[in-house]
Order: structure tokens, then C-alpha cells, then sequence
């Protein structure tokens, strides 16, 4: 199992940075920002063993990731195997703040959100950085 400085460190493709920057209106230190945490999302599935759930700005990312395959499959060996893709129903917390409403129980999505939130800070030590993973 690598670290997660190697993770980190994990080359990318040449054009996957400027691609979400031209596809997603970013600068470029937001787009190699969203794709460490995306790589570190992945890498966090295969430390704890459990699933995880992105925001919806390293979903984008990892969507990215995944169309570069050849690359995608190696770094995925690197982690500690394969992550497929399963699209979930996106915890809302993800996507926006919450509308003006009545308390609800949070839905399954959000809870794996909050799940893979807390798992990030045990496991790497660190909170996850809010301009990626919203509160």
C-alpha cells in the first residue's frame, strides 16, 4: 500500500489539468487541487475498505480521471485496485447548501458523505480541504 505523499505524487496525464481547467472554468491551481483530492478519495476507498461518496467537484474530476483508462487502471493497481464507478444519488451537502426547510433525516448519500468526510480526517490526519469538500 502506498503513502499518501506517493499518492499525492502520482503523476497525472499532460492534458487532464487543462482539460477541467477549459471544462470546468478553473485556474490551474484549483484543477491539480480537485485532482489530488479526487486521487486521495480513490486511495481512501481501498485504506479503509469502506465506500466513499465525493462532493460533486471531485466527482467532476474523478469523471475526468476515469476517460484517460490506461492511466486511470494503473494508478487504480497502484492504490490497491480497481475503483468503479457507481453512480449514488449525491448528497446534497455535496452539491449546495440546504434549502430553507424542516429538519430531515439525512439521506443515505448524505450520511456516506459524512462518513467518507470523518474517514479522511482519521485516516490522513487532516481535515478535508473545504474549497473541495463542501461542509
Amino acid at each position: 500500500m502506498p503513502t499518501l505523499q506517493e499518492v499525492d505524487d502520482y503523476a497525472v496525464p499532460d492534458l487532464l489539468i487543462p482539460r477541467i481547467m477549459k471544462l470546468y472554468n478553473r485556474d490551474e491551481e484549483y484543477a491539480k487541487g480537485i485532482v489530488k483530492e479526487a486521487k486521495r478519495m480513490l486511495y481512501l476507498h481501498w485504506v479503509t475498505k469502506h465506500p466513499v461518496c465525493p462532493s460533486i467537484q471531485i466527482d467532476d474530476a474523478w469523471h475526468e480521471m476515469i476517460l484517460f483508462t490506461r492511466w486511470y487502471a494503473k494508478f487504480c493497481d497502484f492504490i490497491g485496485g480497481f475503483v468503479h464507478h457507481t453512480p449514488e444519488p449525491v448528497a446534497p451537502k455535496a452539491v449546495a447548501p440546504k434549502q430553507e426547510s424542516a429538519p430531515s433525516a439525512p439521506s443515505e448519500a448524505e450520511t456516506l458523505y459524512d462518513q467518507t468526510r470523518a474517514n479522511y480526517e482519521e485516516h490522513f490526519g487532516e481535515k478535508p480541504n473545504t474549497r473541495y469538500w463542501t461542509e
